[in-house]
């Protein structure tokens, strides 16, 4: 698991866990919370949208590993070899193509997860990380079947637990398959002598005292065997195949009472069971050694009834998934969003329990293997995939209605629009405009500084010309020459002040002016614009029509096409399943009849010690 946030942590320079860019965090949210899809489409839009100024690093190396976890393994080989070949700091490249032999493994790419790894360098290798490259060349040199160089990966492991007694157990079963017996039974006894600290370690030490009971079995070597699969744990998921042998290795000496007890207990478990199938077998054999006709007949009886009971509801099991349906009974429990699932990391995640029912016992081998795993992770991808087609789907419904709205908002309001722009008279002002600036020249010309005067000052000048005028009819009364002065006064006082005032007038009347050629502008680009809106917004609906119904279409493609595939991955499924249903069938058929063969003989042997004893 330390692989699955390699994609966050993997940043250059920086603390983890600081995040400077709002578009990343935002991404990161969702593939904590293990939305990955949406994840990658907020990845996405961020880097088209230049979002992620101080982690386009630690983006890429993310979205490298999500396209990953869809099966995208050429988008994201580019993405890293991008990457590697544009970094220099070797913490982060050995992180990324451990991060890609990982994934390469998990898929079964093993000859490029062999390459990724080769390419790390040592230096500055950290530990854990050193352990998780070691761990991981062991097993893809196993499942190449080349088990002394796996050996040679391992080295010399000191580890503790985790990571390392897997190492260890993996080492030993090399060692072992190579030729190397001492050396791997050493390695597998010091784990089944370990002290546990939890469930997985515990099944972890079972599995490898089983592994060595049964090597020393094959042997004939009882006695080194009891001794391993006496340190099994009698509830642990190895307890059936360790109670079995425990059997063999006591008969196998000739002492048959001693196998009865084990074979006993496990006879009284799961009849499902393979292990108890079998002790259900060797019961009656052990009997039959003991001289107890009479129990071997009862035993055989009872194992042939439980094996006809055990072959109805195998054939009913095999009648049910022959209908189909078969993925969507393992993912019942994953609700509506099947794409989340508890615990469950995209390229990472396993179903881990079957779903409840009498019938999901007999499918436990099936949920061990990496195929079927596969191939159900498939389709669970697939299933999250149509349903968020159906919600694209069902939104271009509501995207029609969103451009009718807007349709028929433009449509209700251009007219009044269009209407207040033609009530303004743009000539008109324009003619005003021209008057102004006119009047303007004339008076700058004969330097006019009456023809800037204020409203009050044309009033003033208003009155002193009527007094000019009432005083101009008696020019010899000597009563009037004090306000002829006056009036001539104050006529001299309002030139001065319009004289004083002229240069600032004339500035700000032709800022003014100025102004209002701009207003004059901007409502003639206006009316053009409006114009040009008015003839491009039915275009514009149009082409908003044409992608609506494009996508409409793209949408129904992907449909079919994803369609077509959740049949074959449902297909395929129920192959696993009928086929793992099969094989259990023949197995207890074979049972069945070994069972009754066995019976058969008995009585035979019976039958002839009767005749013979008779006169």
């Amino acid at each position: 698991m330390l692989l699955m946030v390699l994609p966050v942590y993997g940043a250059v320079g920086k603390e983890p866990g600081v995040v400077r860019d709002l578009a990343y965090g935002e991404a990161l949210f969702h593939f904590y919370e293990g939305d990955y899809f949406t994840a990658i489409t907020r990845l996405e839009v961020a880097q088209q949208e230049g979002l992620l100024r101080h982690h386009q690093d630690d983006a890429r190396l993310l979205l490298g590993g999500l396209y990953l976890s869809y099966g995208l393994h050429e988008e994201a080989g580019d993405i890293f070899a991008r990457l590697l070949d544009e970094h220099d700091d070797a913490n982060v490249r050995n992180r990324a193509r451990l991060y890609l032999a990982k994934i390469w493994y998990q898929r079964g790419y093993l000859d490029r997860a062999e390459a990724a790894l080769a390419r790390m360098q040592d230096d500055g290798l950290m530990p854990a990380m050193d352990a998780e490259r070691r761990l991981l060349s062991t097993y893809v040199r196993m499942s190449q079947g080349r088990y002394q160089e796996a050996v040679e990966a391992l080295g010399e492991w000191r580890d503790g637990e985790g990571a390392g007694a897997y190492g260890r157990y993996n080492l030993g079963v090399s060692l072992v398959r190579s030729g190397e017996e001492a050396k791997g039974f050493a390695l597998l006894d010091a784990l089944g002598r370990m002290r546990a600290r939890d469930d997985e370690m515990r099944a972890l030490r079972d599995k490898a005292n089983l592994a060595l009971g049964f090597t020393h079995l094959q042997r004939d070597e009882p006695e080194q065997a009891r001794v391993y699969l006496e340190r099994i744990q009698l509830e642990g998921l190895a307890s059936g195949k360790a109670l079995l042998g425990l059997g063999w290795a006591e008969s196998s000496q000739g002492r048959y009472q001693e196998a009865l007890e084990p074979w006993l207990l496990l006879s009284r478990r799961n009849t499902f069971d393979t292990s108890a199938q079998e002790a259900r077998l060797a019961i009656p054999y052990a009997l039959l050694q003991l001289n107890a006709e009479g129990q071997a007949i009862t035993y055989y009886e009872q194992a042939i009834a439980a094996f006809q009971e055990e072959a109805r509801r195998l054939q009913a099991l095999r009648q049910t998934f022959a209908e189909g349906g078969v993925a969507e009974d393992f993912l019942q429990d994953e609700g509506r969003d099947g794409h989340r699932a508890p615990g469950g990391m995209g390229w990472y995640w396993r179903l881990d329990r079957l779903p409840p029912g009498v019938e999901s016992r007999y499918l436990y081998e099936l949920l061990a293997r990496h195929e079927f795993q596969e191939v159900l992770k498939n389709y669970r991808d697939l299933k999250y995939l149509a349903r968020n087609l159906e919600v694209w789907a069902s939104s271009m419904g509501a995207y029609e209605d969103m451009l009718a709205l807007r349709r028929d908002t433009y449509a209700a309001r251009a007219p009044r629009i269009q209407a207040n722009y033609e009530s303004l008279d743009l000539d008109r002002v324009k003619a005003r405009r021209d008057a102004h600036v006119a009047r303007l020249a004339a008076i700058e010309a004969q330097d006019d500084v009456a023809g800037l005067a204020t409203a009050d000052e044309q009033r003033m000048q208003q009155r002193l010309d009527e007094a000019g005028a009432i005083l101009a009819r008696y020019p010899d009364h000597e009563k009037l020459a004090l306000q002829r002065d006056k009036q001539r006064l104050l006529q001299g006082v309002l030139l001065w002040q319009e004289s004083q005032d002229y240069k600032a007038r004339l500035w700000r009347v032709r800022k003014h002016l100025r102004q209002l050629d701009e207003q004059i502008a901007r409502a003639a680009a206006g009316r053009q614009s409006i114009a040009a809106a008015q003839q491009a917004a039915p275009r514009g609906f149009e082409g908003f029509d044409q992608r609506i119904a494009a996508h409409r279409l793209q949408i129904t493609d992907l449909q079919a096409r994803l369609e077509t595939s959740l049949s074959a991955q449902e297909d395929y499924l129920q192959r696993l399943v009928l086929d793992e249903l099969a094989r259990r069938t023949a197995r207890l058929d074979e049972y069945l009849a070994q069972a009754r063969y066995g019976l058969a003989r008995v009585y035979d042997q019976i039958a002839t010690r009767q005749e013979a004893a008779q006169p």
